[in-house]
């Protein structure tokens, strides 16, 4: 999740994006599938995507989710089971 500086910490810098997806990638390349950033609005890394065909199965805004790609427990494009509890 990015740091922003704010209240009593507007000292400290904004957590760079650069250090933000090399965790993503080594998080991703060490079996973790379902990975996304928080505080990181309007970009490629806030959803939650299926791990075997890519689709969008939870998509973020700020503080709000949806539940776009999941049908039954499993991903709406490919049927591959989404381990979610409700």
């Amino acid at each position: 999740s990015r740091f922003h500086p704010d209240y009593k910490m507007t000292d400290v810098p904004v957590t760079p994006m650069d250090t933000l997806t090399r965790a993503y990638d080594i998080a991703r390349e060490n079996g973790i599938l379902y990975t996304y950033l928080g505080n990181v609005p309007g970009g490629d890394y806030d959803h939650t995507i299926c791990p075997k065909c890519g689709n969008i199965c939870i998509k973020r805004r700020g503080f709000s989710t949806s539940l776009v790609g999941i049908k039954d427990g499993r991903c709406s494009k490919c049927g591959n089971k989404i381990p979610i509890v409700f």
